[in-house]
């Protein structure tokens, strides 16, 4: 048996427990060190009739993972027992159902889903390589960054929403050889933004924050929050003419767009979905890479950290961005 914490109802988190099957052919299991509470979680929490939260129970479907390999069935594919992995998630899909995901003392998976951490990576620190290889995706699946060889160098970025999705993209951005702009809501955000490369930090709440963002006229505008804002229509009011979008965020419903706006302005836009390979390099390699590169930069965003018997006050303290809070992490680990 191990432990697992389950969606009990809304904003409702229990601590159950669940028989975890024995790895099978080219299966690991792997004791979880530390997983990440993201939005996508917080979402299923407030609302756990929704389909994403319900298809990815038990285990509360957290997904940025981190933990070290306990056992491998036949054929591991040269996994071996101490290895240290991250999950990449959208590869632990199976026809079945998943028996308990990231909030859990264990998990079986694929082990085409498990990476091996570089060197001296730290485990918890590895939590952020699933939203950081998504930040990557979107910037360099962009037309912008496929044009420049894969690269941003001199792009003008600008980072709209800075939860850790967006300050993520600033990394990313300045790492690709842009300039990054980040738009922050809350003092602590801010403070992340710029100690991540970020040359200009614009305060969300000032009323004209967007017409600010438009004088700076960058030519790749990022929206990266989602939910029940109005950001999409934010970035396109910000983009420099020719310039380019890339939503990043999952919306609540659907949002109205300035149609003519963005065609007298020739306006490109790239809704960016998770992450792949480009050029025969995955987001995920280059999101280890970077993590590695700069431990300390990225270290400070791991605010919280709470045991798995604490889950259902990592998710509250996870919503709770006034806070200070930025990723919130459950560590089974250690209690």
């Amino acid at each position: 048996m191990t432990r697992a914490a389950f969606l009990a109802g809304p904003r409702r988190i229990s601590l159950g427990t669940i028989e975890l099957p024995a790895p099978g052919p080219g299966e690991a299991r792997v004791a979880v060190a530390a997983c990440g509470v993201c939005g996508t979680n917080l979402d299923g929490w407030s609302a756990p009739d929704k389909a994403l939260a319900t298809a990815l129970l038990p285990g509360a479907h957290g997904h940025e993972v981190a933990g070290i390999v306990s056992s491998v069935g036949p054929g591991a594919g040269g996994l071996a027992v101490g290895d240290r992995v991250c999950l990449e998630p959208n590869l632990a899909l199976q026809p079945g159902p998943i028996a308990a995901w990231g909030f859990a003392d264990s998990i079986v998976a694929p082990v085409q889903s498990l990476l091996r951490l570089p060197d001296g990576l730290d485990l918890e620190l590895a939590t952020l390589a699933e939203p950081l290889a998504s930040a990557i995706h979107g910037l360099r699946g962009s037309f912008t960054a496929v044009t420049g060889g894969g690269r941003l160098d001199g792009v003008s970025v600008a980072v709209i929403g800075a939860g850790v999705l967006g300050l993520l993209t600033v990394a990313a951005a300045v790492d690709l050889g842009g300039t990054a702009i980040a738009v922050a809501r809350h003092p602590h955000q801010a403070k992340a933004a710029a100690a991540l490369g970020a040359s200009d930090v614009l305060d969300s709440s000032d009323p004209e924050t967007i017409r600010s963002l438009r004088k700076l006229r960058p030519r790749l505008v990022v929206e990266a929050v989602g939910g029940a804002s109005n950001a999409i229509a934010d970035a396109f009011a910000a983009v420099a003419p020719d310039g380019e979008i890339v939503i990043m965020g999952l919306f609540d419903g659907p949002r109205e767009l300035d149609v003519t706006r963005a065609v007298f302005r020739n306006v490109r836009a790239f809704f960016a979905l998770a992450y792949g390979e480009r050029d025969g390099v995955t987001d995920f390699e280059l999101a280890l890479r970077l993590l590695a590169a700069r431990p300390a930069d990225f270290g400070r965003l791991l605010t919280h950290r709470l045991p798995l018997g604490e889950a259902q006050r990592a998710f509250e303290l996870a919503a709770d961005k006034s806070a200070g809070t930025l990723r919130v992490l459950v560590t089974p680990r250690s209690g």
